[in-house]
């Protein structure tokens, strides 16, 4: 690859919306394949509430504790907090919720099985 091609390349990456996911089941699992067809989206983290998890990566993706997805939406601009379900939520206390909200993260939740294109669902959503 030459320079120009990397620059490129990188300023195409930099040019995906960052995204958080709540959840670490199968269905989660799907929903962070369909993150990585995306050509608008990145997956920036994946939250989990469970310590033995922490800091671990799910096919190339690090796993982050609740509290920490504000800092993360913050520093990174983060554009959507998704799930599954709502129970996907509840790791997350009020304060936190508002936060995110205040910082404009957008709150979806998705079936994957009901999704073959992530990018045409997720600009349906806005």
């Amino acid at each position: 690859m030459t320079p120009w091609q990397r620059t490129t390349a990188q300023r195409n990456d930099r040019a995906r919306q960052p995204v958080i996911l709540c959840g670490l089941d199968y269905e989660h699992y799907r929903i962070q394949s369909l993150i990585k067809r995306s050509r608008r989206y990145e997956l920036l983290a994946l939250i989990d509430d469970f310590p033995w998890n922490h800091g671990t990566l799910v096919d190339g993706v690090r796993v982050y504790y609740p509290s920490e997805a504000v800092s993360l939406a913050r520093r990174h601009g983060v554009t959507r907090l998704l799930f599954h379900t709502q129970d996907d939520l509840a790791v997350f206390d009020g304060d936190m919720l508002s936060a995110l909200k205040e910082l404009g993260v957008e709150f979806t939740s998705m079936d994957s099985r009901q999704i073959d294109d992530i990018d045409a669902f997720l600009a349906r959503q806005s």
